[in-house]
């Protein structure tokens, strides 16, 4: 979740900078597609078309042009996650005007195992299945433009909701329960500390000892340059 609200905080600087508009004009609604509009059956025509103009007139830009591609398919799959649970893997190619299906493949494998992108591909039948499931699920924060949350986002967000619901359950019928939680947790604390606090102090030592060690070889080398 912490690398979403960086990434929020620096778009919010940017545009509060002004900087979409001090861009080349070819290039202004490039913002405005990938961050603003919600379109996933146009989104990689309109940024592509954008791009072959933009390279036409400015082939110094034209290296960065198939990262910015690989950025609205990352983009598209997302939005198409918003309203499908599953889609064929001919229609998601059939969108983006510049990409193979095996390309198209190895680009979401990285971001879906990191659950960057929550989908797996069923080959049995040639179609991306959007969520996760419960033992891999994690936090989704979906950048860009949103319609509604995933389906197992609304379950993960249940399950929270039915979790904290619980433990206040627990906290009004006994208290004490809690009480011995924390407690039982401040031992293990201690005793966990306990284990590895000669261990820790020796260490301290000795990084202590080799930086004394450091300093004094420095000494005799600036001394030995100035003689």
């Amino acid at each position: 979740k912490q690398w979403y609200q960086h990434r929020v905080a620096i778009t919010a600087g940017i545009v509060k900078q002004g900087i979409p508009g001090k861009v080349y004009p070819e290039l202004q609604p490039l913002f405005k597609i990938l961050e603003v509009d919600f379109q996933p059956l146009k989104l990689c025509s309109l940024v592509d078309t954008m791009l072959k103009e933009v390279e036409k007139t400015y082939p110094d830009l034209t290296s960065y042009a198939e990262d910015v591609r690989e950025v609205a398919v990352l983009r598209l799959m997302r939005q198409l996650a918003q309203v499908y649970d599953k889609i064929s893997i001919s229609k998601v190619v059939s969108l983006i005007p510049y990409i193979e299906p095996l390309e198209l493949e190895l680009l979401i494998i990285e971001p879906a195992k990191t659950l960057d992108l929550q989908l797996r591909i069923d080959h049995s039948t040639q179609t991306f299945i959007f969520g996760s499931t419960i033992q891999y699920q994690r936090e989704e924060t979906t950048s860009g433009p949103t319609v509604q949350q995933m389906p197992s986002e609304m379950f993960r967000n249940q399950l929270v909701l039915l979790y904290n619901a619980l433990n206040k359950s627990v906290d009004l019928i006994s208290p004490a329960m809690k009480v011995q939680a924390k407690e039982g947790l401040r031992h293990e604390s201690i005793s966990a500390y306990m284990k590895s606090a000669k261990r820790d102090q020796q260490n301290m030592i000795k990084r202590k000892e080799m930086i004394e060690k450091r300093k004094k070889y420095r000494l005799r080398l600036c001394v030995d340059t100035t003689a």
